[in-house]
């Protein structure tokens, strides 16, 4: 990792869970992606195997206020 890079890292430490996920999203959107057709097949079959498992009630879905509730006490 380069210095200015540790540096930013080190700062974001400063910021509160819920500040560095909203980072964390300015980032990610901000990071220009080239998915390669083997990845794009990947994340395709992965769907599917998730699909699957939840139409045979393998799995149950959660809300998203309940999802982001439980990480950010993870956060703090």
């Amino acid at each position: 990792m380069n210095a200015r890079v540790k540096d930013l890292f080190n700062e974001t430490q400063k910021l509160n869970a819920e500040e560095r996920a909203e980072l964390l999203d300015l980032l990610l959107l901000s990071t220009p992606t080239v998915a390669t057709l083997e990845t794009e097949r990947a994340w395709t079959e992965e769907t599917k195997r998730r699909l699957a498992a939840l139409d045979r009630g393998e799995v149950q879905t959660q809300p998203w206020h309940e999802v982001r509730k439980e990480l950010q006490a993870r956060w703090k």
